[in-house]
């Protein structure tokens, strides 16, 4: 779904040789969301699509950071406890504040729900320099963090800590229904021996990208 403004641009030709002749000079200009009728612009709603077609980057060492937002806090978007949450240079940063009462995630989350029906994997470079908790993409009905499909990164289900840069393929092809994707870390605080603050975790996500 493009999220530009309507807009069109002429071949902008020097003044001196520009001349107005009709339709072959609307062809050589470039229009978005409108069409030209009988020499005539009108306006057209933006082309709503849901299923992004081919191999696609949704995001890329800071290219395509504007369509991720800030997706919530595990459970409950209305009270959420927060973390932190920043684009730096190259990736998106996470960082869960600790929950004593028990679990607490943030997420950035893609701005569009996505058809998965047409992918096969999900590939996804993060890394995590205090990781107690977890670190994953997680597929959502939802914009705010509600685990439906759960993809953990750096490591195991039975294992968490701190792990470098890596990449890592990702399984959807048993996925078939719409979801948002949200980039999420999850705190641990709560363990064996009672609420732990040194039990958190930041994850940090490099590159995100979805294969047919």
């Amino acid at each position: 779904m493009s999220k530009n403004p309507s807009h069109f641009i002429s071949d902008r030709r020097g003044a001196r040789e520009a001349s107005w002749g009709g339709e072959a000079d609307w062809a050589t200009g470039t229009a978005e969301n409108v069409a030209v009728v009988d020499g005539v612009l009108v306006g057209q709603a933006p082309t709503q699509s849901r299923q992004i077609s081919g191999d696609v980057e949704l995001y890329n060492e800071g290219a395509n950071e504007d369509n991720w937002r800030y997706g919530g806090t595990e459970g409950d978007p209305n009270t959420p406890l927060g973390g932190t949450l920043t684009k730096e240079t190259d990736h998106l940063f996470a960082d869960a504040d600790p929950n004593p009462d028990g679990f607490n995630a943030v997420s950035w989350v893609y701005d569009d729900i996505i058809d998965f029906g047409g992918y096969r994997e999900i590939v996804v470079e993060s890394a995590s320099q205090e990781n107690e908790g977890f670190v994953a993409v997680v597929l959502s009905t939802k914009k705010y963090v509600d685990i439906e499909e759960f993809y953990r990164t750096g490591g195991s289900d039975d294992h968490s800590g701190p792990y470098p840069r890596k990449t890592e393929t990702l399984d959807v092809s048993g996925v078939s229904n719409e979801y948002y994707v949200h980039l999420m870390a999850r705190d641990n605080v709560i363990s064996s021996d009672g609420y732990d603050d040194s039990r958190r975790s930041e994850g940090e996500f490099y590159y995100v990208g979805l294969n047919i």
